[in-house]
Formats: C-alpha cells, structure tokens, sequence
C-alpha cells in the first residue's frame, strides 16, 4: 500500500510489503474521506455518493469483525434512504435485466455498460457467455454460451424450489435443435456442455448483445442497497443477539422475493422468532449466498469467515479435494515480482 505518487518507475522496486492491518487502514481513511464529501444523490449508480462509501465502510468493518461500526455505517444507509434516492426493487428480476438497468434504484454502485467494444473484442463483456449455455438456441446471445462458469449441482439442489430467487439465478433448460430440454439433458446436445443448471443472472437478459454473441448491455452491480440491510442484520446480531430489529431486515428481502413477477406466494416465510444468536447468524450467512448468489460475493464471506474446509469439503457446495487452508486464503506473489524485488520476499504460505 502506497499513499505517494511514483515519479520513478524504479521506485517499485524498492517497495516492502504493508502489513495487512495498514492496508485496511488506509481503505477506511479513504472511504471516510469519500463520505465527507461525495453528495447525497447519484446522476448515474456508476457515480458513487455518500450512501455509497458508507456501504462500503460497512463492508469493510463486517470483514474486520467491528460489528457496531459495520452497524453504524449500514444504520447511516438504511436511514437516509429516502435522502438518498435507494429502495429495493419490487421484482427480484429486474436487477438482471439488462434493458431495466438505467432506472434501478436499489445499486449504490455500477460498472456500466458504455455501448462500445474495441477492436480484437478488448474490453468486451464476456460474462453472458461465460455463464451461459453451450450452444443454446434461445438467442438470448448469438451463438449461446460457452459452459464455463457453471455452480456444482449441489449448489442448485440446495436452494428451496420455491424460493423466487432460484428462479432468477438459474436456468434449467435451453433449446437445441429447435427442442427444449432440461439441464439433465444438456450434455446429449453438446460435447461440452454439462447436466447442471447454469447461471442466468447474466444470460437471461443480456439487452443489446454483439453479433459475436459476447456483449451485453448489463450495468454490472459492485453494491446494492440489499447488502447494506445483509450487512446490518449480521452486525447487529453479534452486537444485541435475538433483535426484531435485525430479523427485520432480512424479511425485507424475503418479502420482496415473495413477489413472482407481480405474483404473490407464500415463500420464502419471516425469520422464525427465538432464533439463537448462532442460529440467525447461520440463517443471515445463508441468506447472503443466496440473495447475493454469483454476484462476486461469496469468496469473500468465505475467506473472512474461513469456511474453505465446509464449503470446499467432500460435503460441501463446491468441492475441491486439493483445499489447503493454510495456503489457499491468499493469492500467491507472482515470481517475476519476486525476483524483480527481494523486498516482497517470501511469497505467501504454501508457494
């Protein structure tokens, strides 16, 4: 972590490693720093304001374990809400719709799409396809997907069928050959395809796509107003366990997820009353992977909570055999920076 220009590229390579806790230092002075004085209303959610970097101290005090800080920062969001021009949107689908995205009011903050690709495909957005069905004839995206970013079966048969969001996330059939055909049949049409249901969040919607079938017109959102309420429901449980406070918050979103497209259901029911503090906050834990599934979340909650072992075990979501916790909570250094600066030296546990 460095808080300096560099005028000499060979500054680099004089560089020492910053301990960990320096590094978060810094994060949260500049996020302060950010609140101070970023304005209440956003023009686009791809320009950050007050509401924004106060969702992001939240998060970052969640990690660190500073539970009443993460509960002051997320308390400022929730409560400044109508300030801030943040609500949850009523259908759960339309935060993936790319053709709905410029009215969102629930992201705090976005990538967005700018209606251009560079020549040779660089800076085109490939997640659509990435996540989406090898060989699909939906159209949803010329040329359908590739099959490469596909959740373990578990992950799918986990998740309750009645909940809406399920729904949303995943997608169980494709169309090959003019037929439609279930997950379980996927690899019968293609010699890369797999019998699991793919992610959709991306390629359900994917508004203007390319005639290479790899762009799609979705803002991409970093920070939504359903995390901050996530956010502050776990904190507030390990700050004042059994609060109706906290359960409420997490009904918010399940009422919200209880509208099927305009269709009201049963499912998913309120937080059950007389919860034990680990039993709710088992339930939040839980309910992040799923409100928040394959939204480049779920590493993280993994990481702080170091979970690797269930979540990578033999019975987990996810299985890898070769999990090491004590290497695999951190990236290694690449080896030409460490030859290139001794300084960095040694790489990280485990490499």
């Amino acid at each position: 972590y460095i808080d300096f220009a560099v005028s000499d590229a060979e500054e680099v390579n004089d560089i020492s490693k910053t301990p960990e806790a320096e590094v978060y230092e810094g994060i949260i002075a500049d996020l302060e720093f950010a609140k101070q004085w970023l304005p209440d209303r956003q023009p686009v959610r791809s320009l950050p304001s007050k509401a924004t970097a106060a969702a992001y101290l939240a998060s970052v005090y969640l990690t660190l374990g500073e539970y009443q800080k993460a509960y002051t920062e997320a308390r400022y969001v929730i409560d400044n809400e109508g300030t801030f021009g943040l609500s949850l949107e009523a259908d759960f689908q339309d935060l993936f719709d790319a053709d709905k995205t410029a009215g969102l009011k629930e992201p705090l903050f976005t990538i967005d799409f700018i209606g251009q690709s560079a020549d040779g495909n660089l800076g085109t957005d490939y997640l659509p396809s990435v996540t989406g069905i090898r060989e699909d004839e939906t159209g949803r995206v010329n040329g359908g997907g590739w099959t490469v970013a596909v959740p373990h079966i578990r992950v799918f048969e986990e998740w309750n069928e009645r909940d809406y969001r399920r729904a949303v996330s995943f997608d169980t059939i494709a169309v090959f050959n003019g037929q439609t055909v279930p997950y379980t049949d996927f690899a019968n049409y293609s010699d890369r395809g797999v019998n699991r249901p793919h992610i959709a969040k991306y390629y359900r919607y994917p508004g203007l796509a390319g005639s290479n079938g790899r762009q799609s017109s979705h803002n991409y959102i970093t920070m939504r107003y359903a995390e901050v309420l996530l956010i502050a429901a776990e904190a507030l449980n390990e700050i004042t366990p059994g609060s109706a406070e906290a359960a409420g918050y997490i009904n918010r979103l399940r009422q919200r997820a209880r509208n099927r497209a305009g269709e009201m259901a049963a499912f998913p029911e309120d937080v059950p009353a007389g919860l034990s503090q680990s039993g709710f906050r088992d339930m939040v834990i839980r309910e992040r992977r799923i409100e928040l599934a394959f939204e480049f979340k779920r590493w993280y909650d993994i990481k702080r909570l170091q979970t690797g072992e269930e979540s990578f075990g033999p019975d987990g979501l996810e299985p890898h055999a070769d999990f090491d916790p004590g290497r695999d909570y951190l990236f290694p250094l690449p080896g030409d920076e460490l030859a290139r600066n001794p300084n960095l030296q040694p790489n990280n546990p485990g490499y």
